[in-house]
């Protein structure tokens, strides 16, 4: 649809004003890669949002990063001077006087495109609509448009522009509906109470609870022998044990906990039946092939338990959970579970525990009773990418990961080992 005007412009015009408009075509191709630099961001961001609370932010966040960018081409290109393109382009660009006009009127055409192009991809990664057959049929009505009204380059890119607002309106339609019906609550959140606490904890008692189910991965092999003492048997009033295990836990998990908000409170909590509709499994690479947009923790249970993951999940990824499931119901004690989530109220992300808590639903209720469970409580979590996934968040993410990129956890742990007997 944003290519074939270029081929129906040749047809019917002479070369010279055929090679104008394809000059002029140029400044809509840089507007659409930009673009679309944000709708494929956009895309796997919004498809591994739950679908139970759609909060919008990743539409409205990519939908004004289009808009500034389409806005500030073609605002550049009003103000432009013609001097400008006869330096660039050479004299004869300086004698077609309305090309300053016809570049930002093109301009223009191409970001209410662009604004289309991010309805199309969020309406289909949230499975609300696929309106992307839309622009096959848009395109047709163009072509015949097109042939119908070209007297002038000006009234071709007129009838485009005003295509392109009608396909804006057409491909919208399905979100508005869907926001206007779409008051639909969480489940599991409205009318529900809150999460019961048992009590407050330090977050050196969540990192050494953590350590303990973790401290068999392959990344802490070298210091399993010298340091597994206090990962089995921590004494938590020990300020230097205490860094310790917070050094020995980033060589793993620095990435992750540097996440968590400042000001973050931690609770042991007891979770009960009705609670586990709250819970979300973390947004990694391979529950958001087994989600499909829904992570909710029963829900995902459910899809594995009748069989509907067979084919496109990882049979290592099953296995492990299987395999989990089998010492659950032979009565393993299956250490800590790590939640995270705006308040008592509210819904909560699996930080730590997601194997073990889809198996735990796939063996039986008394399988909960197994863990110990710690949630982490900030009104700020939804800056957090594991809580809350969005362009934002995820920004801050990546921000974070080139901050600490010369840092390394392994130096930093061998020196606190310098001192420590």
């Amino acid at each position: 649809i944003n290519n074939f005007d270029i081929v129906l412009v040749k047809h019917f015009f002479a070369p010279a004003e055929a090679g104008l408009y394809a000059a002029v075509a140029l400044v809509g191709r840089v507007i659409y890669v930009l673009s679309w630099s944000v709708v494929s961001g956009m895309f796997p961001i919004a498809a591994g949002t739950r679908s139970q609370k759609r909060d919008h932010g990743v539409l409205a966040t990519s939908l004004l990063l289009v808009l500034g960018i389409g806005s500030a081409i073609t605002m550049g290109l009003w103000l432009a001077p013609a001097w400008i393109w006869t330096t660039l382009f050479g004299v004869r660009f300086g004698m077609a006087g309305d090309l300053p006009y016809l570049l930002t009127l093109y301009a223009a055409t191409t970001s209410v495109y662009s604004l289309s192009i991010v309805f199309i991809a969020y309406e289909m990664s949230h499975k609300i609509a696929n309106t992307a057959w839309v622009q096959l049929a848009f395109s047709g009505v163009l072509i015949g448009s097109i042939y119908r009204y070209h007297s002038s380059l000006e009234q071709v890119i007129r009838v485009q522009l005003a295509m392109m607002m009608v396909l804006l309106v057409v491909v919208a339609v399905p979100f508005v509906f869907n926001l206007l019906a779409g008051s639909e609550a969480m489940p599991g959140t409205l009318g529900s109470g809150e999460l019961k606490t048992i009590r407050r904890v330090s977050e050196h008692e969540v990192m050494a609870e953590f350590l303990k189910t973790d401290f068999h991965k392959p990344e802490f092999s070298k210091y399993q022998q010298s340091l597994g003492g206090i990962v089995t048997t921590p004494n938590l009033g020990d300020v230097v044990e205490n860094a310790v295990r917070r050094a020995l836990l980033f060589v793993r998990h620095g990435a992750l906990w540097r996440e968590l908000p400042s000001g973050t409170q931690w609770f042991e909590v007891e979770i009960e039946r009705a609670d586990l509709e709250r819970i979300r499994v973390f947004p990694r690479a391979q529950w958001r092939r087994l989600a499909r947009g829904n992570f909710g923790l029963t829900e995902v249970a459910q899809r594995i338990a009748s069989g509907e993951c067979t084919g496109f999940a990882d049979e290592a990824f099953l296995l492990k959970i299987q395999q989990l499931r089998t010492r659950l119901e032979q009565g393993w004690q299956a250490g800590a579970i790590l939640l995270i989530g705006l308040d008592q109220r509210g819904s909560f992300t699996l930080l730590d525990g997601n194997h073990r808590m889809v198996a735990a639903l796939l063996a039986s209720p008394e399988a909960l009773t197994r863990f110990r469970f710690f949630c982490a409580l900030s009104p700020r979590m939804s800056e957090c990418c594991w809580y809350e996934t969005n362009v934002t968040t995820l920004a801050r993410y990546g921000t974070n990961m080139v901050r600490y990129l010369v840092h390394d956890p392994k130096e930093e742990l061998e020196r606190l080992l310098q001192g420590f007997d």
